[in-house]
């Protein structure tokens, strides 16, 4: 009978001693069982935590259904214990070491185990409710169908350990930094613990409800989250690489800066906030994370196909070689989205806005764009064939099936987008807004663009052949640039009437009609207008230089202040224009008109303008220096001040053009017209006239000095109003006609009037000093008060002239030089019948001079040679003849 206990409750030999001396010696199973008895009660006493450890670490571990309860029993060593079904309610076990143990249905009810050892026990059963197991080692063991409720698992770790049916809805909260690496707890419901900083690498969550908890830090590599409910969770920084999350929901929860490397979201649920984490080459498809946070994530390689993103906010996040097959983004941010070789074909990019997105080598074919934000996103390279940029309504439709469905989804806006090289071919763009959009080289052949917004954009080398005026009707392109560009014809005559700004230089724009126009400040360099119309267009400072206008037709246009340096106008046609301030440095216009035109303060050097008719035109203020004018016509042209300094008219009509105070310094006028026309105060200093008509032309106050005129007509020429006076001085009128012309008080001194014809002319009060007037015909002129001192007189003709109170001081007949060009003629003065009243002849040389019936009252002849003298009948009453 002794034996048989001792089997069943061994004992150390000392305490076997003990309990054979509480009595006689086993005799009855009576005795038996007391002896029993007696031992337990040592065990329950006070001392019995010391006689557990006694017993258990000389090796004898069977305690079950021992009452340990309360017993102190830190730093235990007792692993491979039997503790099934022992109490160990409210125990110490801080650091105790109870590894491989078999404890099924053990009470550790506010059991202290904080340190503990279990690792690879048998717990299946057990109750750990309230118990301390912070930092334990729990790892490996069976807790199957045990609870935790209230328990303290902060820092423990339950690697690989089997929880299956154990409860754990009411787990402390604080569960910071433990351990649960490939523990499956499927099925369990979560509220309010805080997991933070914890290891659950492999964990099963499946089929879990996760609210309100704290997951950040957590390491979720390789979970498998399939069906589990996030709910209001905090997964902050969180590892979640290789995650099995198919069909799992993420509700309100906060995946920043979480790491979600080739992880499996497929059938993710909506409401996520993951600012910053990490998904790289993630399975999303058909996930649902409408309004979820991904800003400033990285999400490259993602496969996100059908999935649901409405109102997702994607800022800053990156998506390259993403696949985005079908999925739905429509409300989304995506400003600074940078999702390059992405695929979203079929998707429906829809009232989102995705500012300065990097878009490069995208695929947008069949996707849904309109109402969305692209300004100044980079689209280079994208295929967008059939993309929708404008919501088109189809047959049998009642509205859009994204976004409001009680307004009209709006064009998509891509203003300053990048669009270089896109194929935009049959696209539709009407209503588009690209302003300041790069979309160089891009083909738009057959593009819809009508109401399109392409002010300032730039369009060098784009393609937009096969556009029909209806396709562009309404089409902005202020600003735009249009550079090598291949334009169909007349496809741009039904844009919008601004193209100010526009650039298009080197382009053919040939053979169009523009009516209302505005080509203000535009690039039109080089560019071809030939054969074009244009009514009421503007061109206000456009840069036209180059530009062939040949055979082009401009009805009330404005080209005030424009750059036409170089331009070509053959055959032009100008009515009604203003061409203020223009500038026409080396212009070629020929056959060309110009009707009712201002070219008012125009610049005009170097111009050449052949065969040209300018009617009523006002060229006031011009500077012409330097231009050329050959068989033109300037009837009534205004261009007084203007200065045409060495300009060269051939064979041109200037009749009743007025020339007031024009500077026509060097000019050359050969074979032209000029009859009434108004030259007062001009400057005509050495200029050349040859051929010429100026009868009936106003010179008043001009200035001719050193001027040449040669076989010029110059009848009835008004060279003086009032006391405005001509200057001819050092003229060269050598063999002028100027019978009866009004010189009175022209300047004539050193001017050349050679054998000039000045018969019957009024030079009253006239300035001849110096003058050269040999063989010159001044018969019946008046030259009464002239100042003729040191003329050259030889062989002039005064018959009944009138000289009158002249002054022919040192007057010079007769020169050795000229002797040999009025040989054969009889040198002398012909002052036949002159009235020489109070003439002043001192030291002239009267020498074989013909005074006969001169009248010489008063004559001044001091020192005045007479031999040879004619004076007969001549009346010299008074004549004053002193000799020295």
């Amino acid at each position: 009978m002794a034996d048989l206990f001792w089997d069943h409750f061994p004992l150390q030999s000392r305490y076997k001693s003990n309990c054979l001396r509480v009595g006689p010696p086993l005799r009855s199973i009576g005795e038996f069982y007391r002896t029993m008895a007696r031992a337990r009660s040592l065990l329950e006493g006070s001392d019995g935590g010391a006689m557990a450890r006694l017993l258990l670490e000389e090796g004898k571990k069977n305690l079950r259904d021992a009452a340990l309860a309360g017993q102190d029993l830190r730093l235990l060593k007792a692993s491979f214990a039997l503790l099934d079904a022992a109490d160990l309610s409210s125990a110490r076990l801080d650091d105790a070491d109870l590894s491989e143990a078999s404890a099924r249905g053990c009470r550790m009810l506010k059991a202290q185990a904080s340190g503990a050892r279990l690792r690879g026990g048998d717990w299946q059963g057990s109750d750990f409710e309230g118990a301390q197991l912070q930092e334990a080692d729990l790892s490996g063991c069976n807790f199957k169908d045990c609870n935790f409720t209230s328990a303290h698992i902060a820092g423990a770790s339950l690697r690989s350990s089997k929880v299956d049916g154990s409860r754990f809805e009411e787990i402390d909260p604080r569960a910071q930094r433990c351990d649960l690496s490939f523990v499956c707890l499927s099925g369990l419901s979560l509220k309010g613990i805080d997991f933070s900083g914890s290891c659950m690498e492999g964990v099963d969550l499946s089929e879990c409800l996760v609210e309100q908890c704290d997951l950040s830090r957590v390491k979720l590599v390789k979970a498998n989250l399939r069906g589990c409910r996030f709910l209001d969770v905090k997964l902050t920084r969180a590892n979640l690489s290789h995650a099995r999350a198919a069909g799992s929901s993420f509700i309100s929860c906060d995946l920043s800066h979480a790491e979600l490397d080739d992880a499996d979201l497929r059938y993710w649920r909506k409401r996520v906030s993951a600012q910053r984490a990490t998904l790289v080459q993630v399975d999303a498809c058909e996930s649902i994370l409408e309004s979820c946070n991904l800003s400033e994530s990285d999400m490259q390689g993602c496969t996100l196909d059908r999935a649901q993103m409405r109102r997702a906010k994607l800022n800053g996040t990156r998506m390259e070689k993403s696949s985005c097959i079908a999925a739905d983004f429509d409300g989304s941010e995506g400003e600074g989205l940078r999702a390059m070789n992405s695929n979203f074909s079929s998707a429906h990019v829809t009232n989102c806005s995705w500012r300065s997105a990097k878009l490069m080598g995208c695929d947008f074919s069949h996707a849904h764009l309109y109402s969305s934000d692209f300004s100044h996103s980079d689209l280079q390279e994208a295929l967008i064939l059939q993309a929708l940029w404008v919501y088109e309504q189809q047959e049998g439709e009642e509205g859009p099936s994204h976004g409001s469905a009680r307004e009209t989804p709006r064009p998509a806006e891509l203003s300053g987008a990048n669009l270089q090289g896109v194929d935009l071919r049959m696209t539709n763009l009407r209503g588009v807004s690209m302003h300041r959009a790069r979309m160089a080289y891009a083909n738009l052949e057959g593009a819809r663009m009508e109401e399109a917004d392409c002010s300032h954009a730039d369009l060098t080398g784009a393609c937009l052949t096969d556009l029909r005026g209806s396709n562009v009707k309404g089409a902005k392109l202020r600003g735009c640039f249009l550079s090598s560009t291949a334009l169909q014809l007349g496809a741009l005559e039904e844009t919008h009437p601004d193209m100010s700004m526009v650039r298009m230089p080197n382009v053919s724009m040939s053979n169009k009609t523009f009516v209302s126009k505005t080509f203000d400040r535009a690039d039109l360099n080089q560019v071809d207008f030939s054969l074009s119309s244009f009514l009421r267009c503007s061109f206000v400072r456009a840069k036209l230089g180059g530009a062939k206008l040949d055979n082009c037709v401009l009805e009330d246009c404005r080209l005030d202040g424009a750059d036409m340096t170089d331009v070509s106008m053959d055959g032009a046609t100008l009515s009604s224009c203003s061409l203020l301030d223009v500038s026409l440095d080396r212009a070629r216009v020929r056959r060309s008109g110009l009707q009712l035109t201002s070219l008012t303060r125009a610049e005009s050097k170097g111009a050449i303008w052949e065969d040209v008719e300018l009617r009523e035109c006002d060229l006031s203020c011009a500077r012409l220096e330097g231009s050329k004018f050959a068989r033109s016509r300037l009837e009534g042209v205004n261009m007084r001040e203007s200065d045409m300094r060495g300009c060269q008219f051939d064979a041109c009509d200037v009749s009743g053009a007025s020339f007031a105070r024009c500077d026509l310094r060097r000019s050359r006028w050969t074979s032209c017209k000029g009859s009434r026309a108004h030259l007062e105060f001009a400057d005509m200093s050495q200029s050349w006239w040859e051929e010429s008509d100026l009868s009936e032309a106003f010179l008043a106050g001009a200035d001719l000095r050193e001027s040449r005129l040669r076989a010029v007509k110059v009848e009835r020429i008004v060279w003086q109003d009032g006391n405005v006076k001509c200057d001819l001085s050092r003229a060269d009128l050598e063999g002028m006609e100027m019978e009866g012309a009004n010189l009175a008080g022209v300047r004539l001194e050193e001017t050349n009037l050679r054998a000039a014809v000045l018969r019957g002319a009024l030079l009253v009060k006239s300035n001849l000093c110096d003058a050269n007037l040999c063989a010159a015909c001044l018969d019946q002129a008046n030259l009464a008060g002239s100042d003729l001192t040191g003329a050259r007189v030889s062989c002039v003709s005064l018959n009944d002239a009138n000289i009158q109170g002249a002054n022919l001081t040192r007057v010079v007949w007769k020169r050795k030089e000229e002797e040999e060009e009025v040989k054969g003629k009889e040198l002398e003065l012909n002052l036949s019948m002159a009235d020489l009243t109070g003439a002043m002849l001192n030291h002239a040389d009267l020498t074989r001079c013909n005074l006969k019936d001169a009248v010489l009252t008063n004559t001044q002849l001091f020192h005045s040679p007479r031999k040879q003298s004619d004076m007969k009948r001549a009346r010299a009453t008074g004549l004053e003849k002193r000799k020295t």
